[in-house]
């Protein structure tokens, strides 16, 4: 049980009417553990300290209401409740919430008016806080994007047929079982898929006995397409693995498997070619301010040497100690950036690598930064003099 959990302030935030309905709806859970829930009519603090050492106790929460407790964590913040919003606006429920809550108390409104959409804003918001990608476009993108109908249950089921195949194959035959679940988010589709990674032992002890437990961990990948951008996000590890993902979802959605053939549609040559002026940002567009805070280069020796600068703001430092950011022979790979976005006071990070890495703090972060990319050249388009129409080779 987190640690949260055990704090009477974490439930201060979400207020005891409404925590009252949550042990009410999960009564029959705590009965059959034996776990007399706090009396609702407690005063408050002493209502949420009961509550507190229930935490702490052994048998605990019901597993349920920890589950809801640990998604009203996972989305109550501003990021979450916009999301929690336009799905209640969906839902025809938006009159039930009020507007003075915290964001955890607004998660809580949204679970008791609808726990089935709530365990699905859950799981988006897991897939959602991955960040780091590799990035795959299309070399017939449209500029007005691309219509793309939510898939079907024969085509998940196919998708997942293939996943299965080639994990059959890679793995020799061993445990292959995938789940795969589809979510539908205000302007992209996620796929999350469960494979069994390769076996592992760990040292276990149980009670006084200490042995050894094989077994094989799941892995989680996530495929995010966006229709708008008529691209294809792949978080996962292994080229080999990661070609599969993305050769598989264009043959089972578009029916050709190199549809995201364009393997490197970002580049850093506007920070060699235009330094401090490639960060300059337009008003209105989601971002008040990018910073340059780190820069990789490596040498087109053999072996080649990388060099990994750091710092608060690397073209005021090259500023102040005369000295040249940008090394000759050397090629840019890889660079860093703070970026303050409208409303925020706080920078979040976000790096960027030659080719088609890409690491944002937050999903909803995309939009404004692909904006500002494609301002300044980082992002190759079809209307450059550079369009990139290379297709992927062999990984």
């Amino acid at each position: 049980m987190g640690k949260r959990f055990t704090n009477p302030e974490f439930f201060g935030q979400l207020g005891q009417p409404l925590l009252v309905r949550l042990v009410e709806h999960f009564g029959p859970e705590f009965a059959g553990q034996g776990v007399q829930p706090p009396d609702g009519g407690l005063e408050e603090k002493a209502y949420f300290k009961e509550l507190a050492t229930i935490g702490i106790c052994k048998k605990g929460f019901p597993s349920g209401m920890s589950d809801v407790l640990y998604g009203i964590v996972a989305l109550g913040n501003e990021e979450g409740k916009d999301r929690l919003l336009h799905a209640a606006s969906h839902l025809g429920i938006l009159g039930e919430f009020g507007h003075t809550g915290t964001c955890e108390h607004f998660a809580l409104q949204f679970f008791l008016a609808a726990p089935d959409a709530f365990e699905s804003k859950v799981h988006e918001s897991q897939i959602l806080a991955r960040s780091s990608f590799q990035v795959f476009g299309s070399g017939n993108a449209s500029p007005a994007g691309t219509v793309f109908p939510t898939p079907s249950a024969e085509q998940l089921r196919l998708f997942k047929a293939d996943v299965d195949e080639w994990v059959e194959q890679a793995y020799r035959g061993q445990e292959r079982a995938t789940e795969i679940e589809h979510y539908e988010t205000e302007d992209e589709h996620l796929l999350l898929l469960r494979i069994g990674d390769s076996a592992a032992r760990q040292a276990v002890v149980e009670g006084d006995t200490f042995t050894y437990h094989h077994f094989r961990p799941a892995r989680d990948l996530v495929i995010t397409y966006a229709p708008a951008r008529e691209e294809v996000r792949i978080n996962g590890k292994g080229a080999k693995k990661i070609r599969m993902l993305r050769e598989t979802f264009g043959r089972r959605f578009f029916g050709n498997p190199d549809r995201f053939s364009v393997r490197d549609p970002f580049t850093l040559r506007p920070l060699v070619l235009r330094g401090r002026a490639a960060l300059e940002v337009t008003p209105g567009e989601g971002i008040d301010g990018i910073t340059l805070t780190e820069l990789v280069q490596e040498t087109d020796g053999d072996p080649a040497v990388k060099m990994h600068l750091r710092g608060p703001d690397l073209f005021e430092l090259a500023e102040r100690e005369n000295f040249q950011l940008f090394l000759p022979r050397c090629r840019v790979t890889g660079a860093g950036f703070d970026v303050t976005f409208s409303g925020d006071t706080v920078p979040r990070q976000f790096f960027l690598r030659e080719g088609n890495g890409l690491r944002q703090a937050r999903s909803s972060d995309v939009a404004a930064l692909y904006r500002w990319m494609t301002d300044q050249k980082f992002r190759k388009t079809q209307n450059d003099g550079e369009a990139n129409d290379e297709s992927v080779g062999q990984d």
